[in-house]
């Protein structure tokens, strides 16, 4: 694409994916005008009012609370959040209306799947996993110890990492842990919510609050740094697409255990590049846990090495960013 090329890229909060992705689009050579529902404090009247007086492709998601609600003329390029899709389909609506877009990004195998069941011929999706910069997770020299969170040498470290709201069930790590039984162990939870004052009531009232540590939204320069020093790191997560810090977690040379979801599948065979439990079962989770915990370190070994290629074949978001700029290029998808 010659010269600046403008777009508008709006959406519902504003994150460090939202980062990415404006970057991303920078980077391919578009000037970008961001619009965020809740940091811009404006409703979707006002989103597509701006719209009108711009000019330029859209980008635009999450899919249930951005893009479905958009209305204009200039060409829209759908961004499935992943959960979006999963979830809408999960309460049985109506996705045909996905047809009408200029485009669609999806993250996952799973997610490609329900956007061609809804209509949306391939051409017009690309499957763009929300990748990791690999540099930062592969470069990386330093670790956190568990010192780092004043606990014993020896202390086995259990990483999480995703968000505190109910979908991602940081409640389902937090009851395997305290069932877990392995004393040299102890659990980090990292990121925030609206549920963290709940998690840390619970944390602080169990027999272990001496070995649960919350540790807050790390800088993403920093995340490398703390999954080096795991043990093991956990999403447990009911609905994903690509999960981004699974994605650095195995870059990063960690054993992982996943949720058994469709967006984790895609990353994790069981036996090669990690571990899966049943989603929502603490019990199974305590379970996989402890076989990933006491597995012979020579399989561990080779599953972690697995995962890293894995990652650094399919995961390297320099690469992956590129299949946007077909789609956001005006004119050549109707």
């Amino acid at each position: 694409m010659s010269g600046l090329t403008p777009c508008t890229y709006v959406t519902h909060g504003w994150g460090v994916h939202d980062e990415r992705w404006t970057q991303a689009l920078t980077d391919l050579g578009f000037t970008v005008e961001t619009i965020s529902l809740t940091r811009d404090g404006i409703d979707i009247t006002n989103v597509n009012t701006r719209l009108a007086e711009g000019t330029g492709p859209v980008l635009a998601g999450p899919l249930d609370s951005v893009t479905s609600q958009i209305r204009t003329t200039r060409p829209v390029i759908g961004l499935s959040w992943g959960f979006d899709l999963l979830q809408m389909r999960g309460r049985s609506e109506d996705l045909t209306w996905l047809v009408g877009l200029n485009g669609l990004v999806v993250d996952s195998p799973a997610t490609h799947a329900i956007a061609r069941a809804a209509g949306v011929h391939d051409e017009c999706i690309r499957t763009i996993p929300w990748g990791i910069d690999l540099d930062a997770c592969t470069d990386a020299k330093t670790s956190h110890t568990p010192e780092s969170f004043d606990l014993p040498t020896s202390t086995r470290l259990i990483v999480t990492l995703r968000a505190h709201e109910l979908r991602y069930r940081n409640d389902d790590v937090l009851t395997a842990f305290i069932d877990l039984d392995l004393d040299d162990c102890a659990l980090l939870l990292g990121n925030s919510g609206s549920l963290t004052d709940e998690l840390t009531r619970r944390a602080q009232s169990s027999p272990l609050a001496d070995r649960i540590r919350f540790v807050g939204a790390l800088p993403e320069a920093d995340i490398p740094s703390l999954l080096r020093g795991a043990d093991v790191y956990v999403t447990a997560s009911e609905v994903d697409g690509t999960s981004v810090t699974l994605l650095q977690a195995m870059a990063c040379g960690v054993p992982v255990v996943a949720s058994d979801t469709p967006g984790n599948r895609a990353w994790v065979t069981p036996g090669e590049t990690g571990w899966l439990y049943r989603t929502g079962d603490p019990t199974d989770l305590r379970r996989v846990l402890r076989d990933a915990l006491t597995a012979d370190p020579v399989a561990t070994r080779t599953m972690v090495e697995n995962a890293r290629e894995r990652v650094i074949r399919d995961a390297d978001w320099r690469t992956n960013r590129t299949r946007l700029l077909d789609l956001m290029s005006p004119g050549e998808n109707t």
